[in-house]
């Protein structure tokens, strides 16, 4: 590690694989993002009756597959860099069950039940492998469970500030009293299952219209924000720590030298899930990530300046690069 990146992180000195990454030009296709989303998205029907919403641009392989994390909107969550990444292969993603536009079901929830959808979705679409899986927080339990059950369809993995295995206990016992804050702030979503929708609905439940989204689609956002999107998202929640965790410990698999990129929040910035000790939760989920890296011997962490959590969002420009410079090696015209 160089020096000014040591100097940035203040912590964790040894650790040769952290790479921190420049501040190029923001780039943000979110506007013809869009207009391709209302007109190009289209249902997928799997072989169990789900039908999941499936967009994908641009030609070429390896095809990269984008999965979202918990509660992020679904296929919105990349409306900033799927179209740049459009220009340089096959890109494509998709709503959960339940998410979005994507029909609900009373199934399971779980990263397992998931990550069989995602096999099972990338088959009836007919998009060819291997496959560079992206996924952002939650949908890194995703990703790495369909990495180890279909490790020789993968030909790379970039996972942006991922959920880690029983992270919330870890966070828990190691901040207790920040802990009990976030307790008491956490909005009551169970409330947020009725149908037809409570009055408070919007301000209780639904997420904010996108301030990027064109004007005549804002009323589709929140009409796709139902009793049945909040039922899915609090499923996958609830099994977070539990099964979704637990499959992650029991189904870990090396993947031998399939490139993995991992993309780290700054951790300069505020930890707002326990301000109460920003900096000392900043440094056990940098940990958390650094323990990720072992899956693959060639595996790459990368601190991204002047981001949060949503990573895709608040540096575009980093996670196109980073998934450029990912689809150019694996094709062998960049060492």
């Amino acid at each position: 590690m160089d020096k000014s990146t040591s100097k940035r992180a203040g912590f964790l000195p040894g650790l040769a694989a952290l790479l921190l990454l420049a501040v190029p030009a923001r780039s943000d296709d979110s506007a013809g993002w869009w207009r391709d989303y209302a007109a190009n998205t289209r249902p997928v029907a799997l072989p169990d009756g789900k039908k999941l919403s499936l967009l994908c641009e641009g030609k070429g392989t390896p095809v990269v597959m984008m999965e979202a994390g918990l509660g992020a909107g679904g296929m919105t969550s990349w409306r900033k860099v799927q179209s740049a990444i459009g220009r340089v292969t096959r890109t494509c993603a998709y709503d959960r069950a339940g998410i979005w536009n994507s029909a609900p079901t009373d199934g399971p929830r779980d990263a397992g039940a998931e990550a069989d959808d995602l096999a099972a979705l990338l088959k009836a679409a007919k998009l060819p492998a291997p496959y560079v899986i992206v996924a952002h927080s939650y949908g890194g339990y995703i990703a790495r469970l369909y990495a180890g059950r279909h490790t020789s369809d993968v030909a790379g993995l970039l996972l942006i500030d991922p959920s880690e295995p029983h992270q919330i206990e870890r966070l828990v016992q190691a901040f207790p009293a920040a802990a009990k804050q976030r307790g008491t702030q956490a909005p009551p979503l169970k409330d947020c299952l009725v149908d037809p929708r409570p009055a408070e609905f919007v301000t209780k439940c639904q997420r904010a219209v996108p301030d990027d989204i064109p004007p005549d689609m804002a009323e589709r956002y929140r009409n796709s924000q139902t009793p049945a999107a909040v039922s899915a998202m609090l499923r996958e929640g609830a099994a977070l720590s539990g099964l979704s965790s637990q499959l992650l410990d029991t189904e870990k698999k090396k993947l031998g030298s399939i490139p993995l990129v991992l993309l780290n929040r700054d951790p300069t910035m505020p930890f707002p899930e326990f301000a109460e000790d920003s900096i000392g939760a900043q440094r056990l989920w940098l940990q958390m990530h650094v323990e990720t890296m072992d899956l693959s011997t060639a595996s790459q962490l990368q601190v991204v300046p002047h981001a949060g959590h949503e990573i895709q969002l608040d540096r575009p420009d980093a996670v196109i690069a980073a998934v450029t410079d990912l689809v150019l090696k694996i094709r062998g015209t960049r060492k």
